[in-house]
């Protein structure tokens, strides 16, 4: 009948027999007539205690038994067959199946470790628990990342493995300076493997928008904390802001906005977060969003007007760009001011070509940027805001004009350029009723 005294012993329940066998190398795997193992006895019978021992010592889970006893052996193919968790299952045996599932989940580590693709597919097919951890603190999904299988890695995400994992693996710890665990974003970019990078990156995403769109705040941390970028789009053109914003999640339009999303980002309609929620109707969101705007017009109108006091053109332009506030100084001095006075002209160039500031705009005391560059004898600067068609004769509060004081002063250089841009030296000031002439 070819059923060994293992058979026999594991149907039973006979615990030390059992031991004592396997110890004198009885085979865990021998398969009778029926297509039985020891394993399947034990499963059938609900002995947990046999059914370990029988595992510990390596009984393939695999094999399957036949439902007809009657049947032989090589009729395997024309019959239902039936694994030990079957078994183990159809008779009720709630501890048995808790020890084969802990096993099954060993076995879809160990495939995903080994990179046996066929292995984890059948076991995925059989309902292992995708994000079961093994003693080790393994998960699948983290073996295979962990170990460069890049085609399992898609088979256990598309499953539905957690992207988000943090393992405590001991393998993991072994490798680290810090013991807490690693994701496996981090785990895949520190192994350079850009295929696994790119899929979990993809996978992450999605869940990303996922968890917009239900207004989860943990998920939406975890994944950020993953560095997911918050400017990201969808498919249908959606920043996480603007979905954020349409389905009127207050919380995770603050984590965004908290994580650096870019509250003017419009989506590809052009359209802007605040917009959608004012459309929705969702007051506290659209509140958030406002202050986020008047911040951010703010913050930006301060780093253009330190990026023209320090004459970077670039940094400049790249602000204008992007819509930055014109600001300015205590003494209503704009943009134009400080560039001039500073002769800042790549500056002053950039910010008339902007066209954000009029020319001829006055400070408090009703000057003129080109009355400021020519009071400072700044030639380069006199002459870009000449080209500009600055207002040669626009006088300040005191009546006196761009040229009187750098008669004053010996601008000679400056005074030249005036005249022949059309300064009127005889023109009297209120100030004085003196002329430039006179002076």
């Amino acid at each position: 009948s070819q059923t060994t005294a293992l058979h026999h012993a594991a149907w039973r329940g006979h615990v030390a027999i059992v031991h004592k066998l396997i110890a004198a190398g009885a085979d865990v795997n021998a398969v009778n007539a029926w297509g039985k193992t020891p394993l399947h006895d034990a499963s059938e019978r609900g002995h947990g205690g046999i059914v370990r021992l029988i595992q510990e010592a390596g009984a393939n889970p695999r094999l399957l038994s036949f439902v007809d006893s009657h049947v032989s052996f090589w009729h395997l193919t024309c019959v239902e067959c039936e694994s030990a968790r079957e078994l183990a299952e159809k008779n009720n045996h709630a501890e048995v199946l808790r020890l084969l599932d802990d096993a099954q989940q060993s076995e879809l580590v160990k495939a995903a470790i080994a990179g046996d693709e066929m292995r984890v597919v059948d076991l995925l097919a059989r309902g292992a628990d995708i994000n079961a951890a093994d003693d080790s603190g393994a998960t699948p999904l983290w073996s295979a990342v962990k170990y460069g299988h890049s085609r399992i890695v898609t088979h256990l995400l598309k499953a539905g493995a957690s992207e988000f994992q943090v393992t405590t693996a001991l393998l993991d710890i072994a490798s680290m300076d810090n013991s807490s665990g690693s994701s496996l974003l981090t785990i895949a970019k520190r192994a350079g493997n850009e295929t696994i990078v790119a899929e979990l990156q993809k996978a992450m995403k999605t869940a990303l928008f996922a968890a917009v769109a239900v207004g989860s705040v943990a998920l939406v941390v975890s994944a950020l904390s993953e560095g997911m970028s918050t400017d990201c789009f969808n498919e249908s053109g959606q920043s996480l802001l603007h979905l954020a914003a349409d389905g009127g999640h207050m919380g995770v339009v603050a984590v965004l906005l908290a994580a650096g999303a870019s509250v003017d980002l419009p989506d590809m309609a052009g359209v802007l977060p605040l917009v959608v929620a004012e459309s929705r109707g969702h007051a506290y969101v659209v509140r958030l969003l406002r202050e986020a705007l008047r911040h951010k017009c703010s913050e930006m109108g301060r780093m253009l007007l330190q990026a023209v006091r320090n004459g970077d053109e670039q940094r400049t332009i790249d602000l204008l760009t992007k819509g930055a506030t014109v600001v300015s100084e205590p003494a209503g001095e704009t943009l134009l001011h400080v560039a001039a006075k500073c002769n800042h002209v790549a500056v002053l160039t950039a910010l008339l070509k902007a066209n954000v500031i009029d020319v001829d705009t006055r400070n408090e005391a009703g000057a003129t940027a080109l009355f400021l560059a020519a009071a400072s004898g700044e030639v380069d600067a006199v002459n870009t805001l000449l080209q500009a068609d600055a207002d040669v004769n626009l006088s300040d509060r005191d009546g006196a004009t761009p040229l009187l004081v750098p008669v004053q002063k010996g601008h000679a250089s400056v005074i030249g350029q005036l005249l022949r841009a059309g300064a009127g030296a005889a023109l009297p000031t209120e100030a004085s009723l003196s002329t430039p002439v006179l002076v």
